[in-house]
């Protein structure tokens, strides 16, 4: 079972984790580490607002979309089906890589494109974390925000990825609240009980 460490915040503070010796502190209170991962490298991404889409007159499938972010406003042509207007989305800007690919200038249908608007899948997330309404497209982010947000700040990614073997006999952990009360105990850390749990909607699989 995989956690988002960024999500165990509502009811432990995770700044007081020890996240270099995570793995070997979980396997010492009894359970098996599978693995820990930063999962993927964000550094390179933005946050952009779509200020405007409009049908590309080469292409039914492209649409040319006018995306503000901290460095400034450029078209940016994509093929995905659910872009809209007013609303924020993850931006890999000319000369930064997402992957191995390197983004750069490109001629799409007769107008250039200057950068790249992004789906979960393509900036690295394993195909399982991903819901079925974020698989069909780029990401469209909620909330209130704004384009000079961090991106590994709003899709909880700060604090990487543990990966757990769970225990038949301890499905008390198959859950946030859980595994954070376990951390609790472990770190010596003030638990907040709250009458909200790890059914919160993180925009991930229900199998994570």
């Amino acid at each position: 079972m995989k956690y988002l460490l960024n999500n165990l915040k509502d009811f432990i503070d995770i700044d007081k984790l020890d996240l270099s010796n995570i793995s070997s502190d979980i396997t010492n209170i009894g359970f098996e580490t599978e693995s820990y991962s930063k999962e993927i490298d964000a550094k390179d991404l933005l946050v952009g607002f779509v200020e405007s889409v409009k049908k590309h007159e080469n292409s039914d499938k492209l649409n040319i979309c006018k995306v503000k972010t901290k460095l400034g406003t450029n078209v940016i042509v994509t093929g995905a089906k659910n872009i809209v207007e007013n609303r924020y989305v993850i931006i890999v800007p000319v000369g930064k890589k997402v992957g191995d690919l390197e983004i750069v200038e490109r001629d799409l249908r007769g107008v250039m494109s200057y950068g790249m608007i992004c789906s979960l899948e393509e900036i690295g997330f394993n195909f399982n974390y991903v819901s079925d309404y974020d698989s069909q497209g780029i990401k469209l982010l909620n909330g209130e925000l704004n384009i000079k947000d961090n991106v590994e700040d709003i899709l909880g990614l700060t604090n990487g990825v543990l990966e757990l073997d769970i225990l038949p006999n301890r499905n008390d952990v198959s859950s946030y609240e859980g595994l954070a009360r376990e951390l609790s105990w472990k770190y010596n850390l003030k638990f907040k009980n709250l009458k909200s749990n790890s059914k919160k909607d993180f925009n991930f699989n229900k199998d994570i």
